[in-house]
């Protein structure tokens, strides 16, 4: 145990971060998230409020947003791919 198998491919390395940013959801509604890491692949954050599995949304950071699609969700963290890095 301890290595994935082969069928995985290597993930880009994350860059650690703590800062706000806005989440926006299928519906036009905008969250505020936590930051917690970002790649050119994709990012996790934290969030209050319920992020669904699959929606697509938003990640507007710095004054750019980029859409992404929402792969994992677990006790109000959650972690989305970049539309354009699939």
């Amino acid at each position: 145990m301890g290595r994935l198998p082969k069928i995985y491919p290597r993930r880009p390395p994350r860059e650690p971060v703590d800062e706000p940013a806005a989440l926006v959801l299928e519906d036009g509604a905008v969250a505020t998230v936590q930051l917690r890491n970002v790649s050119e692949a994709g990012f996790g954050a934290e969030c209050r409020g319920f992020v669904r599995i699959g929606s697509h949304v938003a990640l507007e950071r710095s004054g750019r947003a980029r859409r992404a699609h929402v792969r994992w969700a677990l006790r109000g963290r959650f972690g989305a791919v970049f539309a354009d890095a699939e």
